[in-house]
């Protein structure tokens, strides 16, 4: 009867496992779960056959019953315990235990029935409950945080006991009561190695998810708390359980991601699996052994990183990954926890950025922000140890500024932009740095191309709004040794422009290769420019003039002031002095001083000499010109009208009419304007109608091909009479021989100056 009925809830149980594997197939449902679930009902029913039919006669064999009801009562706890703390997924509260202990001690009431008609003593009864309490309420404590499958494992050595028991009480006979529990042993053991095996390789989720609940509820109570924040910044907190590869994450993260209920199992591939391709090598497996190590050693570490990751609308955002190996203050070991954060409004206001920090907004090329950077990068001795050889080529646009001031600003843009499209079919690597000047970089595969390649790009016009644009440029050139040997980026495009400037000084529509006597020039022009400023400041400049001799009266009427300074014990050319003053900015600084020089000399001489000053165009663009002019000529006293400023043509050229205001307001206050080196450049009769002059002033090349040229004579003649005309009067100066002085005397020249009437003297020479 008992083979039977053992042999019955075995084929049910089978039956019943395989119909709850098709509903969990069908219904989507966890079949591991409902095995588990199914699997403890089962042993507690079977438990509960175990005591009514079978332990009135095992305990007669045995002779202990209290030895019988121990290991049945420890099968029962082992069911109902993990039936309750499995389908709970929670700690047991105080009413769970009080449940279980409540069962087992009904069962063993029921138990004790069929032995009420023994003559077992009251006192060995209370033995035994006390015992038995006790016993199952220390299994409790001692086992209360243990996995499903140490209780699986206990079900198995149990069972085998029973089985071990029953063979040996039965022997050799036959007895349907110790066969039937036997088999009951035997079914122990079979599925206590069923949950056992299931529960170590498929469910590790059930205890993780539990303990999580337990050891993070302070990250529970953080986003419950902060959860608006959260999803106004877009972050979540969680937590990693590297045991079992799965990462728990608060709610408005695991809603940003689609992760279900806030479990992410397999998380370490699955994540790996959806970040950009080209940010895979942020987590390379090394990452997370690093981890694991700071875990072992029980090392504090913080680490955070930036990727792109996939969402499950298929696109990449930017993320921040902050990670923190921390001491738990609930169990205290070492844990991985950390906030994820999508930072994608970030990432695209820093490349907003960037584009306006190093793109040019014009032509969208890099510019020179950028351009300094990849030259600092260039001049490394690290980079020039490994890179390949390349070519720099600074290129300028010739007299762009025509087009700007004839078409205006806006159609200049549109000739940039052109030029810039032109470039970069040509080229691989082009910068603005700023105006109409661009930097190429060609790499050592481009190196055999020639520098006519660029030329060519502007041979053809550029087609704007229907008009044909022709454009010429210069360019400098920097290669080679010259390009090795520099130390900085100022140093590779102070070089540049050099020669860029060089071929500028060329007349344009060329190229100029830097090389060290350029070098020489450009060191030599920084001495003097230091140099400068303090001969400026210490009065170390001075001044000779050179006297002016009225040829009609054969008397000196005014000087010429000129410029002189020693510099190391040589002199230094004026025009180079000028040049460099217009170059370094000091131009209006040594114009005043060299104004103020004369003045303060000028108050030597007689009251009928006048006195010849040179002007820069650069000073009349200073606003503070009549302004220092007029506070120079109240402190020493000087008559206005005996004061002649020396311009040159190059004022139509590079000012225009808004600088010739300023002449007109010098004359207005009594000073003269003299037009120096007349017929060199752009002479024309409409500058002398233009401009409010005083005095023609020819140039020495005039007075030294005049006598060897009839063409020069009759040039000088012209002049001489157009001067006449405009009622000017005219200087020729550089005579040097009484047969220029005869020519200038007889054909009507006013004023003459040169080495034969005397050479420039210091003041001390000339006042007595």
């Amino acid at each position: 009867m008992v083979l039977e009925i053992t042999l019955v809830m075995i084929t049910f149980s089978i039956i019943t496992y395989i119909a709850i594997g098709i509903k969990s197939a069908y219904t989507g449902g966890n079949p591991f779960k409902d095995f588990f679930v199914f699997g403890y009902s089962w042993q507690i029913v079977a438990t509960i056959v175990c005591y009514l039919m079978f332990y009135p006669k095992v305990s007669r064999y045995i002779g202990q019953p209290w030895l019988v009801s121990l290991v049945l009562n420890g099968i029962l706890f082992s069911a109902i315990f993990s039936y309750v703390r499995y389908v709970r997924q929670n700690k047991l509260e105080k009413k769970y235990i009080t449940g279980v202990l409540s069962i087992i001690i009904i069962l063993n009431a029921l138990m004790f029935i069929p032995l009420a008609f023994t003559k077992i003593s009251i006192s060995t009864l209370l033995v035994l409950g006390c015992l038995i309490f006790f016993i199952f309420f220390g299994v409790l404590y001692f086992f209360r945080d243990y996995r499903q499958k140490n209780l699986a494992f206990l079900q198995m050595v149990v069972g085998g006991i029973i089985f071990l028991a029953s063979a040996v009480i039965r022997q050799d006979d036959v007895d349907y009561y110790l066969v039937g529990i036997s088999n009951a042993a035997l079914f122990l053991i079979l599925f206590g190695m069923i949950f056992y095996y299931i529960e170590y390789t498929h469910l590790k989720l059930s205890d993780s998810k539990s303990n999580y609940k337990k050891e993070s509820e302070k990250y529970k109570k953080l986003s419950e708390k902060y959860n608006v924040t959260m999803k106004a910044v877009q972050e979540g907190v969680w937590e990693y359980d590297h045991e079992n590869d799965i990462l728990f994450i608060t709610e408005s993260m695991a809603k940003e991601l689609a992760i279900k209920d806030g479990i992410l199992e397999n998380a370490y591939e699955t994540l790996k699996n959806r970040i950009h391709v080209n940010d895979v090598s942020k987590w390379e497996n090394r990452t997370f052994d690093e981890l694991m190590a700071f875990i072992k050693s029980k090392t504090s570490h913080k680490t955070e990183k930036e990727y792109r990751l996939l969402f499950p609308d298929s696109e990449y955002r930017w993320v921040r990954q902050k990670i923190s190996v921390e001491k738990d203050a609930i169990d205290g070991q070492y844990k991985i926890f950390g906030v994820l954060s999508i930072i994608q409004e970030v990432k695209e206001a820093q490349n907003e950025i960037y584009k306006l920090a190093y793109t040019d907004k014009l032509t969208g090329l890099k510019n020179f922000t950028s351009l300094r950077l990849d030259l600092e990068r260039m001049v490394r001795e690290e980079y020039k140890k490994n890179a390949s050889p390349v070519r720099l080529i600074l290129i300028d646009i010739d007299r762009f500024k025509y087009i700007n001031d004839t078409r205006g600003h806006q159609f200049g843009d549109l000739v940039l932009a052109k030029v810039v499209e032109k470039l970069q079919n040509h080229m691989d690597m082009v910068y603005r740095v700023g105006g109409t000047e661009f930097l190429i970089i060609q790499k050592e595969d481009a190196l055999n191309a020639t520098n006519a390649s660029i030329f060519k790009c502007f041979e053809t016009p550029f087609n704007i709004k229907h008009s044909d644009i022709y454009l010429t440029v210069s360019m400098g050139i920097l290669e080679g040794n010259a390009l090795n040997n520099c130390n900085s980026s100022d140093e590779v495009l102070m070089k540049l422009d050099l020669a860029k400037n060089k071929a500028k000084e060329l007349g344009g529509g060329c190229f100029i290769a830097f090389d060290d006597a350029l070098m020489e020039k450009i060191s030599e022009k920084v001495n003097i420019s230091e140099a400068l400023r303090g001969a400026i400041l210490n009065d170390e400049l001075f001044m000779h003039y050179q006297p002016q001799l009225n040829l009609i009266s054969q008397k000196i009427v005014g000087y010429e002031a000129l410029l002189r300074w020693q510099l190391n014990g040589q002199p230094v050319p004026p025009d180079t002095i000028i040049a460099i003053a217009e170059e370094t900015g000091q131009i209006s600084a040594l114009g005043e001083h060299i104004i103020e020089m004369v003045f303060r000399d000028f108050k030597l001489w007689d009251d009928h000499m006048k006195v010849a000053i040179n002007l820069s165009v650069l000073q009349l663009e200073d606003a503070r010109f009549i302004t220092q002019v007029e506070a120079l000529r109240e402190k020493y006293q000087i008559d206005p009208t005996r004061v002649y400023f020396e311009i040159t043509e190059n004022i139509w050229i590079k000012s225009q009419q808004e600088k010739i205001s300023v002449l007109h307001l010098l004359r207005e206050k009594g000073y003269r304007i003299s037009l120096d080196d007349f017929g060199t450049g752009y002479s024309s009769y409409s500058y002398i109608e233009a401009l409010p002059l005083d005095e023609l002033k020819l140039d020495m090349s005039f007075t030294k091909k005049m006598m060897t040229s009839d063409k020069h004579k009759q040039m000088t003649i012209n002049i001489i009479q157009l001067g006449k005309i405009f009622n000017l009067s005219v200087i020729c100066e550089g005579i040097e021989t009484e047969e220029a002085l005869k020519f200038l005397t007889l054909n009507g020249c006013d004023i003459g100056q040169g080495y034969l009437i005397s050479e420039p003297k210091a003041i001390s020479d000339l006042v007595t």
